[in-house]
């Protein structure tokens, strides 16, 4: 739970959609109440695929940080899913850039009181003047996926621990290890998962290896593995069942054909 007194500059960045959303939706709601949202929060949406919706975008907000809440109240506005804050395409526009330095010469300068500034972003160049300007005034707030595998895995290990008690589930060593082959590492599909697993349960709190089987659906990496063994095993039912979900989640045929 989001406490204390919060900056009113915010940047929440990362390749980890869900824990990104989650600390921002915690942030947001520690700077203006739900029950004052309506009037107090504004969002504008950030995810652009030309370099005019982006300087749309970032006109909007300008204007949406220059304008006092209503009333003098408390007032959030919340950049929603940037997609432009780094070396892509649209971000290394030079229109683009110039528009950002400027929103960033514009927080430097210091918010209207009362207002405050809530950024989310699937990647941020930090070299660039738009994370300065948070590096020196705000909050960052970085949710990386790993590179390495091993880290990959301890890390969803971590949040699997904390979704677990959150949840007031308890699931012994054995089980742990083969949710998690299961579900990968994914951490929207680990709270998902688990989420299901408690509805399952209901009052039961133990959750056994059964359970997991009953419930919890096979990662895309999961079902690749499945697929091999039961192609290595000549179960052509296995097989046949395991494919079909994979062709449901969009998998590509010749990329299975390859990794077989």
């Amino acid at each position: 739970m989001f406490t204390g007194m919060a900056s009113p500059l915010q940047l929440i960045f990362g390749e980890d959609e869900y824990l990104v959303s989650s600390k921002a939706k915690e942030i947001v709601g520690g700077l203006v109440p739900a029950e004052e949202q309506s009037l107090g929060l504004e969002i504008v949406g950030g995810q652009a695929e030309s370099v005019d919706a982006a300087l749309q975008a970032m006109r909007r907000c300008e204007e949406a940080l220059q304008t006092p809440g209503f009333l003098g109240g408390r007032k959030v506005v919340w950049f929603q899913d940037v997609s432009f804050l780094y070396d892509n395409v649209v971000g290394k526009a030079e229109d683009v850039k110039g528009r950002a330095s400027q929103v960033a010469a514009l927080l430097k300068a210091g918010l209207l009181p009362g207002v405050s500034f809530v950024v989310t972003a699937p990647k941020v160049d930090k070299r660039y003047a738009f994370f300065k300007a948070f590096k020196e005034a705000g909050e960052i707030h970085e949710f990386a996926i790993p590179e390495k595998s091993h880290a990959a895995e301890q890390q969803a290990a971590d949040m699997l621990a904390t979704l677990l008690a959150d949840s007031g589930l308890k699931m012994p060593g054995a089980v742990r290890v083969a949710f998690l082959d299961r579900s990968g590492t994914d951490t929207r599909q680990l709270a998902g998962e688990v989420e299901k697993l408690a509805v399952y349960l209901g009052n039961r709190k133990e959750v056994a290896l059964a359970d997991v089987d009953a419930v919890t659906c096979p990662s895309r990496n999961a079902l690749a593995w499945d697929l091999a063994d039961a192609i290595g095993k000549r179960e052509l039912g296995g097989a046949l069942a395991t494919l079909d979900r994979l062709l449901y989640q969009k998998e590509s045929p010749i990329g299975l054909v390859m990794a077989l």
